[in-house]
């Protein structure tokens, strides 16, 4: 619809002149992007990251229902969510192997669940294998793995270390990368067993890590862990035996904080030929988009989260979805954004503000 239009039925609606107009700049403010379903109020503690299934159906958030949580919500081909009350209760659930389940209003309503864990104040991280059935949660000294679609049951308990800070899977769900420590622990997912361990460079620390799409390598976050110095770089491995491939430059901003809280610090694009990075430094954050091959800047943003779609055809950072084509803005989402992931099927971003969950439409 365009803004013009836009314009004339508000302004042929009995609504008051500055509802109108508080409507008429949501409409220029976000453009080609359409908000779905209402936001989902948060309360004040850390969400990490988000992540979807790998069949678009499911997305999970850390920390949503309390500091030791984490909500699954499914997704309905209509693009529906559950309707969550503004207080939860224990009334609001029904338990069953160890998770709880929102009451349905009606029958064929979508699910949500929610996995009760230890009070974790700096938060949990989630991430879903590629078939989009298994989930690893990370956080305190564990990363536990469920197995599960429209009912989760717990499979593995990984107890590796004191602190457990980011888990993720291979592409093909083959592998799952675990930091712990500061350290990474590469595991086969065939009965989770230990393949090496991989250690950083001296007074250094590793706090993300992804998985190359073709499988082969493993893209790691390095930053020195010595007080006012907290210099970052990428590290690349081979998942075959956690051998060093090459080590990217050191990046020109210093994180202004330890880098960890808000999730991923990289990602690899699709085709691999390239990495996005994101540096927490002061006020607005960095993204460097480089070259997987020897580090050289492709592109350079402002932000404290990105992500890609799946097909590698759009990039979101600070507000902005961009066509990875030519870098036009597709549409606007929330500035006040510290994590976000593309749905893998649909054009849909999820998006985390601090005090909301919101998901949008990318129109064509």
């Amino acid at each position: 619809m365009q803004l013009f239009t836009v314009f004339k039925r508000l302004r042929e609606s009995s609504l008051c002149p500055q509802v109108v107009w508080a409507l008429l700049l949501t409409a220029i403010v976000y453009g080609k992007t359409r908000e779905i379903g209402k936001p989902l109020t948060i309360r004040p503690v850390a969400i990490r990251n988000v992540a979807y299934g790998a069949d678009g159906r499911m997305f999970a958030v850390p920390n949503f229902v309390s500091a030791g949580s984490v909500a699954l919500f499914q997704v309905t081909e209509q693009g529906a969510i559950a309707r969550i009350p503004e207080r939860l209760s224990e009334k609001n659930f029904v338990r069953s192997s160890g998770l709880f389940y929102l009451r349905k209003e009606r029958e064929g309503d979508p699910s949500m669940a929610f996995i009760s864990l230890p009070e974790l104040l700096s938060g949990y991280s989630v991430d879903f294998s590629g078939s989009g059935t298994t989930l690893v949660v990370a956080g305190g000294n564990t990363a536990e793995v469920f197995e599960g679609k429209d009912k989760w049951d717990k499979i593995k308990t990984l107890t590796i270390g004191a602190s457990v800070t980011r888990a993720v899977f291979s592409r093909d769900g083959t592998l799952l990368a675990v930091i712990s420590d500061g350290k990474l622990f590469l595991f086969s997912t065939v009965n989770y067993t230990l393949i090496t361990t991989v250690e950083p460079a001296s007074d250094c620390r590793f706090s993300d890590a992804a998985f190359s799409n073709d499988n082969s390598r493993l893209a790691v976050f390095e930053f020195r862990s010595v007080m006012l110095d907290y210099g970052s770089r990428v590290r690349i491995y081979f998942c075959r035996d956690g051998s060093l491939d090459r080590d990217l430059p050191y990046f020109p901003v210093r994180p202004s904080s330890e880098p960890g809280g808000h999730l991923p610090l990289v990602s690899w694009a699709p085709g691999d030929t390239a990495l996005a990075v994101t540096i927490p430094t002061a006020f607005a954050g960095r993204v460097y988009l480089i070259k997987s091959n020897d580090g050289a800047l492709i592109k350079e943003f402002k932000g404290f989260c990105h992500a890609f779609s799946a097909d590698g055809m759009m990039f979101a950072v600070r507000g902005t979805v961009f066509s990875t084509g030519d870098w036009s803005a597709l549409g606007k989402i929330p500035r006040s954004s510290v994590a976000c992931a593309f749905s893998p099927t649909e054009r849909v971003i999820i998006v985390v503000t601090q005090d909301s969950i919101r998901r949008f439409r990318i129109e064509e």
